[in-house]
């Protein structure tokens, strides 16, 4: 998942997406050059399954960062995709009636 990339955050941590997108709204508004604070936009966007925002904010993100932060944000992308993948695969195996081997739709990463 896009936050494995970032340090701990209790709001993504608990599920709580909706305060980890306030919260990193305001950093952003504070620090708009900030990785992190993108790192965790696009982790809440993720959390509430809206990929194309993620998507956006990563996006965004090599606009407004650094050159030093792109391999970072290069990551990013790569686990976005690998949860988008997962996703799909979620949605065919229930299309088809079968329980997937997934817990959730989110990529394991153990640093939430």
């Amino acid at each position: 998942m896009v936050s494995s990339l970032m340090c701990f955050n209790p709001d993504t941590q608990v599920g709580n997406y909706q305060q980890a997108l306030l919260d990193a709204t305001r950093a952003l508004e504070l620090a708009p050059r900030w990785t992190k604070a993108w790192l965790r936009l696009a982790s809440a966007y993720e959390g509430l399954g809206d990929f194309i925002r993620a998507e956006a904010v990563l996006t965004a993100a090599r606009k407004q960062c650094d050159a030093t932060s792109a391999s970072l944000l290069d990551a990013a992308v790569e686990q976005l995709d690998a949860a988008k993948r997962e996703m799909r695969q979620v949605c065919v195996f229930r299309a088809a009636g079968r329980t997937p081997g997934v817990v959730g739709f989110r990529v394991a990463s153990g640093v939430p």
